[in-house]
């Protein structure tokens, strides 16, 4: 063991003397002659760190840089400085020479990690397993060696392989404590055994067809939907977090381009960040075929993406790589690794859906910061500042670049959102509209912008046609956008087409099948429909895990009150006012008790919502039902017709919705479904 470490020291002294450094120096890549000589192989991803013209012609070409952006290693053997992106020198092979002794003395990696994220923080953080250890027949003094190899600042490494030689010869190959396998099989056996096991375990990389060279071809796996799991931020700095999550949701659309592939919204991959589960039970959970684990790393202005993808049935990495481009080009870097993965699982692309993925505009790095911290706060609102806060990074966004599509869109999702919450829909949704159009300025193929558009045109305009066009084109630029699917799902619902509205709905819940609110609103959709007890299903599934979603309890109380189970709707509305008096709940439970015969309760509920109108925004569509459960049908018709003048988007419900069933034989309800374009 000790002279097969002095060939591979002096191996790599060689090559370094030369200007040579390997960088992927692993089991795979050794060979032994049949003189029983150590040899080192593939120099593929090699690095000159001499200029090529001080050296002899043979050795420019046998020896060529590979320093791309593209591949920088294989991960298990993959120095720190490596995995942050750092400059690397001869101490880098230095360290994979020591991860490779580890191998061959004990019989498992230095650090053995099946994910590719537990795999980058063992390395940058944990320290090895002293050999010792495992292998109780090694010696102190080869221990040391290796340990030194393994050291994570490349400063207290030897400095050079010649010195690693010297102290690996010192060592007395014939001494019983000498490194030497545990079952003490011959050691050219041995070796060869050692080799063949890395060739067996070892996660390569795409290195130019050489996988399928060592492998062969065999068939690809079966991969028709993925889930993206958080992107661990390899800083160590939490104010970064933002850019991680960021990335992962960036790279996220940037796959749901590809219209064969079913990919899971970030908002339900979320829950497993920091989350230490096995693969098998997160795929299960989110009903997909592979997982894409990985990191990021950003350093100045560069920024590299480590990625891996595993398969549950059975667990196996199907493929690792590691990207890397100027943080000006982050749009590229994700490109790169969504284009990988396609190729890996063979994904057919449309013509258009290859140019969509090949094509990728430069942006600014200090605007994409911005984006990405209003996107962050807009994903996880709280409260109104939040909404204020992120308007604010939007557009920091477009002032440092105004072409740039995305903070555009998030305008246009930002003021939908807080419309009808925060402010009128008179004042918000137009905003909306013109933020969205002002993004498909800029871009084109924003299938975000295109959502909100035609969500906008529905429920503000009563544009049902146009908001059907701007939906479907967002669904076909990125059928994986969950809330696309979402809101053509409400908008087939509004218009009366249950069946596309519940197949639309029941995909989306699919996309992301974490999100209550989507599971909620394909709870509403039987429930309109007339499918009750489809509809309590649904919701009773998310009250189970969400105890306190006052949503739920709601619209379930609605759907028993409407089968005539009073006491089960009046106890169900009474849990959701319990859990929340927001102007949806207390109009719907003034109907819902009226309804049951607590006429008090019912007008003391109504009054409740005149004194929350008097401090915040509320819909007179919800006046309207509390006075249609009241049987006050002038009062209620007053309020939507108020509804109609403030183009209050709840009105758009008003064909499909049971709470107002008692108003439809009035020939005033005709006349208002003429005028929301919703008449038959």
């Amino acid at each position: 063991m000790a002279r097969l470490g002095v060939e591979l020291a002096e191996g790599l002294a060689e090559a370094h003397k030369r200007g040579v450094i390997h960088r992927d120096l692993k089991p795979a890549n050794l060979r032994l002659t049949p003189e029983g000589r150590l040899k080192i192989l593939d120099f593929g991803l090699a690095k000159l760190v001499y200029p090529a013209s001080t050296l002899p012609e043979a050795h420019t070409r046998s020896a060529v840089s590979t320093e791309t952006n593209v591949v920088l290693g294989t991960f298990p053997y993959m120095a720190p400085e490596q995995w942050r992106g750092a400059g690397v020198d001869e101490r880098t092979d230095i360290w994979a020479a020591g991860t490779v002794l580890y191998e061959f003395a004990t019989g498992q990696r230095a650090f053995d990690k099946t994910s590719g994220t537990h795999l980058a923080a063992a390395i940058l953080t944990e320290p090895p397993t002293p050999p010792c250890l495992i292998n109780k027949h090694l010696s102190p003094a080869f221990e040391r060696i290796v340990l030194k190899c393994l050291e994570k600042d490349p400063e207290n490494r030897y400095p050079s392989a010649r010195e690693l030689a010297v102290d690996l010869r010192r060592l007395d190959p014939s001494s019983p404590s000498s490194a030497r396998p545990r079952r003490g099989p011959p050691r050219r056996m041995w070796v060869a055994a050692a080799i063949s096991a890395g060739l067996a375990v070892t996660v390569t990389l795409s290195l130019g067809g050489l996988r399928r060279k060592l492998f062969g071809g065999g068939k690809p796996a079966s991969v028709h939907s993925l889930a993206v799991l958080p992107l661990e931020n390899l800083s160590q700095d939490p104010a970064q977090e933002f850019f991680s999550d960021g990335m992962t949701d960036e790279l996220v659309a940037t796959l749901g381009k590809i219209s064969t592939l079913r990919v899971i919204s970030r908002s339900s991959t979320m829950i497993f960040k920091g989350v230490k589960k096995p693969i098998i039970e997160i795929a299960k959970a989110l009903q997909v075929d592979a997982l894409v684990e990985g990191s990021v790393f950003r350093s100045g202005d560069r920024v590299r993406i480590n990625a891996s993808l595993v398969t549950p049935k059975p667990e196996r990495q199907l493929w690792a790589d590691s990207y890397e481009r100027e943080a000006r080009d982050v749009f590229a870097l994700q490109s790169d690794v969504a284009q990988a993965i396609a190729r890996q699982i063979r994904a057919r692309l449309t013509p258009e859906e290859a140019g969509r993925m090949a094509s990728a505009r430069p942006v600014d790095p200090a605007a994409h910061d911005a984006y990405l911290r209003g996107r962050s706060l807009l994903l996880d609102r709280v409260d109104q500042s939040e909404y204020r806060t992120a308007a604010q990074q939007f557009e920091a966004a477009i002032q440092i670049d105004s072409s740039y599509a995305a903070p555009w869109a998030g305008l246009a999702d930002m003021y939908y959102l807080i419309s009808n919450l925060y402010l009128p829909p008179d004042e918000a949704m137009p905003k909306a509209e013109l933020m969205a159009k002002r993004a498909l300025q800029m871009d084109s193929t924003s299938a975000e912008a295109y959502a909100t558009l035609g969500f906008v045109r529905s429920q503000y305009y009563m544009d049902w046609e146009g908001a059907e066009a701007a939906l479907l084109r967002s669904i076909q630029l990125n059928g994986s956008y969950a809330t696309a699917r979402l809101y053509r799902g409400i908008v087939l619902k509004e218009i009366g087409r249950h069946p596309e509205a519940l197949a639309e709905l029941h995909y989306a819940r699919r996309l992301d099948p974490e999100s209550n609110y989507i599971a909620i609103t394909e709870g509403h959709a039987y429930y309109c429909a007339g499918m009750y007890d489809s509809a309590a299903a649904v919701l009773q599934s998310v009250i189970a895990r969400d105890p306190g979603n006052n949503t739920a309890h709601r619209v379930l109380a609605q759907c028993r009150g409407i089968t005539g189970a009073r006491d089960s709707a009046v106890q169900g509305i009474r849990t959701a006012l319990s859990l929340g008096r927001d102007f949806v709940t207390l109009g719907t439970a003034a109907n819902i008790l009226a309804g049951a015969g607590k006429i008090p309760e019912a007008r003391a509920t109504l009054e409740s919502l005149s004194q929350l109108s008097k401090r915040e925004h509320v819909s007179a569509y919800w006046f309207a039902v509390a006075y249609a459960g009241l049987g006050d049908r002038d009062r209620a018709f007053d309020q939507l017709n108020l509804a109609y003048r403030n183009h209050d988007e709840d009105l758009a419900e008003i064909k499909v919705d049971p709470l107002m069933r008692s108003l439809r034989s009035d020939p005033r309800f005709g006349e208002l479904l003429r005028r929301l374009r919703l008449a038959p």
